[in-house]
Order: C-alpha cells, then structure tokens, then sequence
C-alpha cells in the first residue's frame, strides 16, 4: 500500500470492527476477507490502472491450453510432499530459494508460469482450466439485493469517513468474482493437498487472490500455513485487526517475519502466531555480492508517485552531477515499461540515468552505490543491512513505510 500512513489504516480497521464486517455475507458467503485490502486501499490512494491491450489472443489461448496439459501430466507425476511451497510470481520466488527443510522432508515450489520449468521441476498450477471450469461452473448469480443496499451504505460511510471510496458497484463486482472462483479452486487445493499428502503450506502475500482459496482449502484439511513476510508491513491493513479475538477464516497460522522489530509493527488475530526468523535470501545475496565495489560518489533513487518527490531528485541531480556525482533512478519492475508516464517530470530530466532493466537484482544495486535516496521504499530496510550505505529519506512527502527506520535512528 504505496501511501497510506498507519493510522488511516488503524482507523480503517476500527471501522471495520465497528460495523462488524467480517460477518457480513453475499448470498450466504462472507467476503470481506477477500475484498478488504481493495478497499483499504482504494480509501488512501490514487493508484494507477494501466493495461496493455492484449495482442495474438488466439496464440495465447492455443499456448494456455498447451500448458495446461503439461500440468496435468505433472499433477499425475507429483506424487508426496511434505511441505508445498507457493510463489505467486517470479519476483517472489526469490523467497523461497534458501528455506532449510529437515533432511527427509520433500518440498515442491507451486507457480502458474512455465518459464524455465520442466516436467521434474517445480509444479505449474494449471490457472487456465481452473478459470475456465469456474466461468462454466458458476451459473449467472442472482444478485443479493439485500447486501448491495448495504454496500450503496457503506461507499457513503467510506466516503465520509476517508474522503474517497470504491464504488458499491466495484465492491459487489469483487464479491461476485470471488464468489464465482471459490468452489472450483478450494476443489482443486483440496485435492492437491490430498494427493500430496502436504503437511506445510507456504506462501508470501496471503492476501492475494488464489491464496485465500488455498488457505481455506488447507485448513479444511486440518493443514497449517506459514507466511514468509516479502516486504514492510508497518502501515499495512493485511497485518493490522482491530478484533484481534475473532476467527478468521483466511489468515495464516504463521508469519515469519524478517526480524523482532517487524513483530513490533503487526496487530493480528490471536490465533495467528508471529516468528522472528530472518532472511535467508537476505543473507544469501548479501554473502554472493562480497566482489562488487562500492562507489562513492553513485547515488540510487528510488523513485515514489509524487510530484513533490521528483522535483526534489532533478534539483538534486542538477546540482550535484557536476561535481562528479552520477544520479540513477532505480525503476521498480511493475513500473519500468510505462516508466515515462508514471514520472513524467523525472523522465525528462538529462542528468539523470533511467534503469528500467531488471536484470541485476537490488542488492546489486545497494552494494554498487554508497548514497540511497528514497520516500517510503522497502528498500530502506535492505540497505539499513549494509555498513556502508547511507540512506536518505524525503521528509516532506509521505515516508510511512520507511518512518521505523527514522524512529529506530538507523
């Protein structure tokens, strides 16, 4: 959640408290699990929704079905796993490649791409047939006339209370669809789980939406899940109940986090316990970029959605770039392809180098410079990891998620 602050989000989760959320129900099902951080998010944010146009759709569709059969054949291949390891995209697998395991225990990383994955590899979740049998499956739902009352309501206290709000129609869409999917997926994990015979499941980003039909499949089966933290999570709504008594259908047993300070940050359900564990992955690449030299006169931005923001990094590198200082702005990689449309004012700016590729990964990047310049990154707390790093934060615009390492005096 790029610029909600904690106490908008401590408000948010008192409100939801309030108007005991967590039990309403859409046609005898409760959503609000599946639909809160949308709506959180939507209350303190503008965030951008830029799609591509899709291009070769029938080339897309001939391949999906073509990996989709792969995936069956791996299905009957997988035979038992102790512990399923579920990644929900390529950045994030980067968390599960150094966990330690007992000897004897059989592990598999479960995905949706194909991209360098064989037969013998990891599994590959076959996502096409799983949303094409839940559209065939799902008949045209009768709407609940009752709840899309409450939630023309609810847009209106939304709106009151933060100032903006998702529309009533965006909300029930949300519900609709997680309705729609949740036979068909909570099927499919239950049946994996069996055929497994998994006694783990780990995840990153239980708030994502397969992983709520996956938690629910697996504690259906009396199965325990573990969540590894993959980034700030001080300021965010999926970590922060004000019920912390209530049972929650869709929350980990576990979360793992990167060290004792991050527990400080979490207000969850009792039920949910927190582990101070580390990062291996953290050590890892730390240990791997021993070589690289550090140059002191680099300096890294990562870059924020804020006007405010880029003005101070132009007038940063139009003054410093002359004395011998080189100024580059580190994209991040669900912004780097449109990157001149999210920063229009630091794009056009000639003292200032763009990286957009992402094939060096960020502790490249902390090791190669001496000077960080950020708003409110998670990369803060990696770089606060080096001796070497200095770390500047901009005051002036929000700097939530980096405020800990301030408060801290890191």
């Amino acid at each position: 959640m790029k610029n909600s602050i904690k106490k908008d989000v401590v408000a948010f989760s008192k409100l939801e408290k309030e108007l005991h959320l967590f039990d309403r129900k859409y046609n005898g099902i409760e959503y609000w699990d599946a639909i809160r951080f949308s709506v959180c998010e939507a209350a303190f944010t503008s965030r951008f929704a830029v799609k591509k146009a899709s291009k070769r759709k029938r080339f897309k569709l001939l391949k999906a079905i073509f990996m989709s059969l792969k995936s069956l054949v791996q299905y009957s291949l997988i035979g038992k796993r102790d512990i399923l390891q579920f990644s929900m995209s390529r950045l994030h697998s980067r968390f599960f490649e150094y966990l330690e395991f007992p000897d004897k225990a059989k592990s598999i990383l479960c995905k949706t791409w194909w991209t360098d994955t064989k037969l013998s590899d990891d599994y590959v979740i076959p996502e096409y047939p799983l949303k094409l049998c839940a559209k065939i499956s799902s008949r045209k739902q009768e709407q609940d006339l009752v709840e899309r009352e409450y939630l023309d309501e609810l847009e209106q206290i939304f709106t009151a209370r933060f100032g903006q709000s998702l529309t009533a129609s965006q909300m029930e869409a949300m519900i609709l669809s997680y309705i729609s999917n949740r036979k068909v997926y909570i099927s499919f994990f239950e049946r994996l789980i069996k055929r497994t015979r998994c006694k783990l499941v780990i995840l990153t980003c239980y708030y994502s939406d397969m992983y709520y039909y996956l938690i629910e499949a697996a504690h259906n089966q009396g199965i325990k899940v573990a969540e590894l933290q993959h980034g700030v999570i001080n300021n965010h709504i999926a970590y922060t109940y004000a019920d912390k008594n209530r049972i929650y259908k869709h929350v980990p047993d576990y979360l793992l986090t990167f060290g004792d300070a991050h527990t400080e940050w979490v207000s969850l359900p009792e039920d949910e316990k927190v582990i101070s564990t580390g990062s291996p992955y953290h050590q890892q690449m730390k240990k791997s970029i021993d070589e690289i030299s550090t140059d002191d006169k680099l300096i890294i931005v990562y870059p924020k959605l804020s006007d405010t923001f880029e003005r101070m990094v132009c007038e940063l590198a139009d003054s410093i770039t002359g004395k011998g200082y080189r100024v580059i702005v580190k994209m991040h990689p669900g912004e780097a392809d449109q990157f001149e449309r999210y920063y229009p004012i630091i794009a056009q700016n000639k003292n200032l180098e763009i990286v957009t590729r992402q094939d060096k990964s960020i502790y490249y990047w902390l090791k190669s410079a001496k000077h960080h310049v950020m708003a409110s990154s998670t990369v803060g707390f990696e770089a606060v990891m080096f001796d070497h790093t200095c770390i500047y934060i901009a005051g002036n615009v929000e700097h939530a998620q980096v405020q800990p390492l301030i408060d801290k005096k890191a």
